[in-house]
């Protein structure tokens, strides 16, 4: 058995082709895409940790997503994502607004939007495409993993990202990327 990280998959979200350059044609082409590359992946006995905003659509197109996904799931509840409950509904294993694991010899905040986190060690979602590690905070979101999920050694093999500040970056994404689109 292998564990895994990703975030922002943003299923079902038309308007996150744009608004993160991503490499598909249109939102079907995206989950197909992002389906495929999770299966090539993930094993039927693998864990993944989902950290947050895994799609848009009804409770019943999203559970279909979640049942093509192979391996057992666990969310960390994303600022797009519904009710605890409702993500068990959906199918996956657990839900939670955050946890702390050990992994790869470390605690691990596991947790959504990194913002204002004084944890020594994260793993976070919500940034997208503005960086990939800074220090011992890492994004395991698709836009900056081949859309795919990734196991701890692949995530404390990157290098680190020179990004402008934490606080510029996050105020970029909250302009470009309003709630509810």
């Amino acid at each position: 058995m292998k564990v895994f990280y990703t975030s922002d998959t943003h299923f079902g979200h038309k308007n996150i082709l744009k608004y993160c350059s991503r490499p598909f044609v249109d939102v079907a082409d995206m989950g197909r895409g992002m389906i495929e590359r999770w299966n090539e992946t993930v094993g039927a006995d693998d864990v993944v940790y989902h950290l947050g905003d895994f799609g848009f659509g009804s409770k019943n197109q999203l559970r279909d997503i979640v049942k093509s996904l192979n391996g057992h799931k666990i969310i960390i509840r994303g600022n797009h994502d519904r009710g605890l409950e409702s993500l068990k509904e959906m199918g996956f294993e657990a839900s939670c607004n955050s946890m702390e694991r050990d992994d790869g010899g470390i605690r691990w905040l596991l947790i959504h939007n990194p913002y204002n986190v004084t944890a020594d060690n994260v793993l976070c979602g919500h940034i997208h495409e503005k960086w990939r590690r800074i220090e011992n905070m890492i994004n395991v979101g698709v836009d900056v993993w081949d859309f795919r999920p990734r196991t701890i050694e692949e995530l404390l093999a990157s290098p680190q990202s020179m990004p402008k500040t934490i606080e510029n970056i996050m105020a970029e994404r909250h302009k470009k990327m309003p709630q509810g689109e």
